[in-house]
């Protein structure tokens, strides 16, 4: 069974990187088939954009 993770965020610049990277780094990761992450309007650069 393969999984996706769905993140909604709003004003997560600070946070997001070090989660996506710790759940490529959990051992059941293989299961993973898409993380998704949702914005919600954010007024930082958790889309990555300025």
């Amino acid at each position: 069974m393969l999984i996706s993770i769905i993140i909604p965020t709003l004003n997560e610049e600070e946070r997001i990187e070090k989660l996506i990277t710790h759940l490529q780094q959990d051992p059941s990761f293989p299961l993973v088939m898409e993380i998704i992450v949702v914005d919600g309007n954010s007024e930082d650069r958790t889309r990555g954009g300025s």
